[in-house]
């Protein structure tokens, strides 16, 4: 038994001489490389197999997916048929062009009702290209206190359903603090009369 163990201690010794030798024989390129080879392992455990794995599950998952189901000439066919009742309850709900003469009429009086002093109107008709109707542009230049050119505008529409304000300009009248220099830019829209006098 005490024969044994100088020669397990120079077993172990001499393994450990060896370990010493070879480790220190190992140059840099070699340590390099080894390293590399541990990194490459430990990548391929830790992301390439989860993300072979998570790709799998993908091309499963939209396998399963239906094909998109082509939308019938039906549907297709019915959005300009849809936008052809809507220009047609636009028209119909329009007045009628010979009515401009008595809606001018209206707003020149209403004007002259409201206290506003009307310095300037300018007058402008344009036809519809793909509509049977026409547009009447005015522009009114005016002089007005604030509140009652609101009041004014206010009556205005409900009066007229088929006026629309695209553009109002205003700046303090110099000569007169209480009143307002206006411009005001509105439309008319009509549509034309067919040729039986209805209503279509």
């Amino acid at each position: 038994m005490k024969a044994l163990l100088p020669r397990s201690r120079a077993a172990i010794t001499r393994a450990v001489w060896s370990t010493r030798l070879a480790w220190a024989s190992l140059r840099r390129p070699m340590l390099l490389a080894l390293a590399a080879v541990c990194f490459w392992i430990g990548l391929a455990a830790a992301v390439n197999r989860p993300l072979r794995q998570e790709i799998r599950a993908l091309q499963v998952a939209s396998a399963s997916v239906p094909a998109p189901q082509r939308v019938p000439d039906a549907a297709a066919a019915s959005a300009p048929r849809e936008g052809a009742d809507l220009a047609r309850a636009f028209l119909a709900f329009l007045p009628q062009a010979d009515l401009w003469p008595q809606q001018l009429q209206t707003l020149h009086s209403m004007v002259g009702q409201s206290g506003i002093e009307l310095s300037r109107v300018e007058y402008d008709s344009h036809r519809f290209e793909h509509l049977p109707g026409s547009r009447l542009s005015v522009r009114l230049t005016m002089q007005a206190g604030a509140v009652p050119f609101r009041k004014f505008l206010h009556d205005v529409l409900v009066a007229m359903p088929n006026l629309a304000v695209e553009r109002i300009s205003t700046e303090r009248s110099p000569d007169r603090p209480d009143r307002l220099n206006i411009r005001l830019d509105a439309s008319l829209y009509y549509r034309n009369a067919s040729p039986s006098g209805d209503a279509r």
